[in-house]
């Protein structure tokens, strides 16, 4: 892989009548349609504190370490995110995320940890995973071709950053669910997500900065913007309080 230029130019490539579509009911974004445009995307590395809080008490469960580089291969440019998570019981594991730049289609997903590797490969509809581990002993694998091409929702708040983002905006991306702990075949899931609105987040080193804040159906909200580094802040739901990620430090953007 070769490093690509940093200094990208921003590129809207959805005009009103587009916008006016995606926030009719059940308006499902397609892979590759354009609709997920990152090209103002430039590489940073941040890392975040996860603090729980139940009963008015907080305490931090893990640091992670959260890098996004732009590449390029043999078919072309991509961006590679990869976090490591350090929990306070000195266990670890990484997660690294690739797809094609701009667009974010995905190419592969793959888990490192104690237990052994999880690999996920997409190509269009064709889904493929293996694992590989102690705890995937001999070696599992599960493939499945879907008629609708899944995003990969690892990416997260960078698909939603990469969205025509305004107040009132909602739509919703097919993705694969499947664990290899559960013994079911992959299957197609819907993420559906909505912007309910702008908020500021303050983040060390940049001071504070306007989000967008979108709500999921996996329990999950987002504090997202088109300034780097683009997810700026995360949330959801626990027993008896609310478990939050937010940028302890920034080590490189631009």
């Amino acid at each position: 892989m070769r490093r690509m230029q940093a200094a990208l130019t921003l590129t809207l490539v959805l005009g009103t009548p587009a916008l006016a579509t995606a926030q009719a009911e059940n308006y499902v974004l397609t892979l590759g349609s354009g609709e997920i445009d990152a090209s103002f995307m430039t590489p940073y590395k941040v890392v975040w504190s996860q603090v729980n809080t139940v009963d008015g008490k907080s305490d931090v469960q893990r640091l992670v370490d959260d890098e996004v580089e732009l590449l390029s291969d043999s078919l072309g440019d991509l961006l590679v995110r990869t976090q490591d998570f350090k929990n306070l019981d000195g266990t670890t594991f990484t997660v690294t995320n690739v797809a094609r730049f701009p667009s974010l289609v995905p190419v592969s997903a793959q888990l490192v940890g104690a237990n052994g590797t999880t690999q996920w490969d997409f190509s269009g509809g064709d889904f493929d995973a293996t694992g590989v581990g102690s705890a995937l002993t001999p070696a599992s694998h599960a493939a499945a071709e879907f008629e609708n091409a899944p995003f990969d929702q690892r990416l997260g708040g960078l698909l939603f950053a990469a969205a025509p983002l305004e107040t009132g905006y909602s739509a919703s991306f097919p993705f694969v669910r499947f664990n290899f702990g559960n013994g079911t075949d992959p299957t197609l899931a819907s993420y559906e997500f909505s912007v309910a609105g702008r908020e500021p987040v303050t983040v060390p080193g940049l001071g504070e900065l306007d989000a967008w804040v979108v709500e999921t159906n996996q329990s999950l909200t987002f504090w997202v913007s088109r300034q780097w580094p683009y997810i700026l802040k995360v949330s959801f739901p626990i027993t008896g309080g609310e478990s939050v990620f937010e940028i302890a430090r920034v080590l490189s953007g631009e």
